[in-house]
């Protein structure tokens, strides 16, 4: 959950446990999952001369879910499962992307997702979106925390750092 998978890698891993399966089973249940609502599936976002990978994240639509997964509480991949909740509700699909980096959701904007924007974290979550806005010409971007309000200014390009609960109550707005 919240992390890349290919229906390949989780048949390798299954196997290594003594559970035989194929990826078409696996894409088959999966689908299932999707159909009905309990999973909301994110892709990798292709660029036409890349060469097709299946690689796909997965996110619940329910938090709860998250502890079947988790022993130990993980703020940062529930915020994550909750933004990509969000999201799903407001547009309908979800994609992520690499470059170099990885931007944890592409939908009308670049979107990052981290509990907190610390000194240690900031070029990792902020390069990937500059990278990303300088090829598309994106003027702005956004990095979803928990509770930081902060605006970035790059020349022209602007990345909003919000807290998730101004997302959920008044949209992507500065």
């Amino acid at each position: 959950v919240t992390n890349p998978f290919s229906f390949n890698s989780i048949t390798k891993q299954l196997a290594k446990l003594g559970i035989n399966t194929n990826v078409k089973t696996l894409s088959l249940y999966y689908n299932y999952l999707v159909d009905a609502f309990l999973l909301i599936p994110s892709e990798l976002k292709r660029d036409s001369f890349v060469k097709k990978q299946m690689e796909r994240k997965v996110y619940f639509v329910d938090n709860g879910y998250l502890s079947l997964f988790y022993t130990k509480e993980n703020l940062s991949k529930r915020l994550e499962n909750a933004v990509a909740v969000e999201l799903y509700r407001c547009f309908g699909h979800l994609t992520y992307l690499r470059n170099g980096g990885e931007i944890d959701f592409l939908v009308k904007w670049p979107i990052q997702v981290t509990w907190e924007l610390t000194d240690e974290n900031r070029e990792r979550e902020i390069t990937p979106l500059l990278k990303y806005m300088e090829k598309s010409k994106v003027k702005e971007a956004y990095i979803i925390t928990a509770y930081q309000k902060e605006m970035l200014s790059f020349g022209r390009r602007k990345i909003y750092v919000l807290p998730f609960w101004h997302v959920a109550l008044f949209g992507f707005t500065w």
